[in-house]
C-alpha cells in the first residue's frame, strides 16, 4: 500500500514539474522553477573572445513584437554558465507577474563575460557583447521589437551598461546601471545624451563610491537631453525585498530585481528617487523600473545600424587567459585526487 501512494505522489510531482515548464510561472514559486524558463546562448567568437548568455523568451504568436531587456553581471558573477541568473534575482523579472508590465511579456537575456578564463567587463569584451547583442536580435527578429531594447546590470555590469552605451547609443531606448563601477565624464555623457537613464546606489556602499556615482550623476544630469525621464534611486540602507537587511550595502541590486517594490507591494525601504530635474519621484505599485523602461522607445534599426565593432586587445588579458585557463584544468584535475 505504502508502495502505490509513494507512486502516486511521483506521478504528481512528475505532472506539476511539467506543466511549470509549459506555463506561466508566479514570481511566488521557486527561484530554481523561474530560472529554468531560461536557455542558453552563445556568440561566436569577436577577435578573441565570445559571450554567452541564458535568455528567456516569451510566449510568442504570429506577428507579435517585443522588447528585450538585457543584464550584465558583477564581478565573480560570471564564473561559469547559468552562475549570472543564480548569483541574483533577476529571473524573478520572467515572472508572469513581472511579464505583464510589458503588452506582450519581454525577452530577458542574462549576459556571461567569461571569468572563467579571468576575463571579467574589461573593454575588451565590449566588442563581443555588441556582436552577441546583434546575433540574439538576429536570431529572434521576427519577434524583437528593436526600438525597445534595454541594459541594465551591477556593479561590473553597471559599468558596462554605461560603456555599451556611450559606444552604441542608438541602441538603447534606456539604460539602468545599479552600483556601478565607472567614473563617468561629462564627455562621456553627452554621447548617451537622449538615452533615459535610472541609477540606483547605497549611500553606505563599501566597493561602489557613493560620491562618484553621484559625481556621475551630475555629469549624466548636465548633459542630458531628457532630464525629465532620467531617475536616481538612492538607498540610505539596503535592505531585501521583505524589509531585512541585505548582506551587505553593495546589494543595491536587491531593489531593482523586486522592481522597486516590496514583497507586499509597498515603497521600497530606505529608498528615495529623483528625477533629472531633483524633483521627487514617488512610485505607485505596479508602476515600477518595469514599466518605465516599456514607456521609452528608440528609432533603432538593425539593418541600417552603421556603428563599427572593433576588437580590442589588452595585452594583459592576452596573457591572462591562457594562464587562467591552464590553472582550472589543472585545479580540476588535482582537486579529485585531494578529496
Amino acid at each position: 500500500m505504502k508502495k502505490i501512494i509513494a507512486l502516486l505522489l511521483a506521478s504528481i510531482m512528475m505532472v506539476s514539474s511539467f506543466a511549470t515548464t509549459v506555463s506561466a510561472v508566479s514570481i511566488s514559486e521557486s527561484k530554481e522553477a523561474l530560472r529554468e524558463q531560461f536557455e542558453y546562448g552563445k556568440e561566436p567568437k569577436t577577435g578573441l573572445y565570445s559571450v554567452d548568455y541564458r535568455y528567456y523568451a516569451p510566449e510568442t504568436s504570429e506577428g507579435s513584437k517585443h522588447p528585450l531587456v538585457i543584464w550584465a553581471h558583477g564581478q565573480s558573477h560570471g564564473q561559469y554558465d547559468g552562475f549570472q541568473i543564480k548569483s541574483n534575482d533577476i529571473v524573478n523579472w520572467s515572472s508572469d507577474e513581472y511579464q505583464s508590465r510589458s503588452e506582450n511579456g519581454f525577452y530577458i537575456m542574462a549576459v556571461r563575460s567569461p571569468e572563467h578564463i579571468g576575463l571579467s567587463w574589461d573593454d575588451d569584451m565590449i566588442a563581443p557583447l555588441k556582436a552577441a547583442i546583434d546575433d540574439f536580435i538576429e536570431k529572434n527578429r521576427e519577434h524583437i521589437d528593436a526600438t525597445k531594447i534595454y541594459m541594465g546590470g551591477f556593479s561590473l555590469g553597471g559599468m558596462m551598461s554605461y560603456k555599451m552605451a556611450i559606444n552604441y547609443p542608438d541602441m538603447f531606448a534606456a539604460i539602468f546601471p545599479v552600483c556601478p563601477y565607472i567614473s563617468v565624464s561629462e564627455q562621456d555623457a553627452e554621447k548617451f545624451a537622449d538615452v533615459p537613464v535610472w541609477m540606483v546606489a547605497g549611500k553606505k556602499d563599501h566597493l561602489v563610491s557613493y560620491s562618484g556615482t553621484v559625481n556621475n550623476w551630475e555629469n549624466i544630469c548636465s548633459t542630458s537631453n531628457v532630464l525629465q525621464e532620467c531617475r536616481f534611486s538612492t538607498l540610505s540602507k539596503v535592505c531585501l525585498p521583505d524589509g531585512s537587511r541585505a548582506p551587505t550595502e553593495h546589494y543595491s541590486w536587491e531593489a531593482v530585481t523586486a522592481d522597486m517594490f516590496t514583497t507586499d507591494n509597498g515603497a521600497y525601504p530606505h529608498m528615495a528617487t529623483v528625477d533629472g530635474n531633483g524633483n521627487e519621484v514617488v512610485l505607485s505599485y505596479p508602476e515600477g523600473m518595469i514599466s518605465w523602461l516599456m514607456a521609452h522607445s528608440s528609432h533603432y534599426n538593425p539593418e541600417t545600424d552603421n556603428s563599427e565593432i572593433k576588437p580590442v586587445f589588452n595585452i594583459l588579458n592576452i596573457i591572462k587567459a591562457p594562464i587562467m585557463t591552464v590553472y582550472i584544468i589543472f585545479r580540476n584535475l588535482v582537486r579529485p585526487i585531494l578529496g
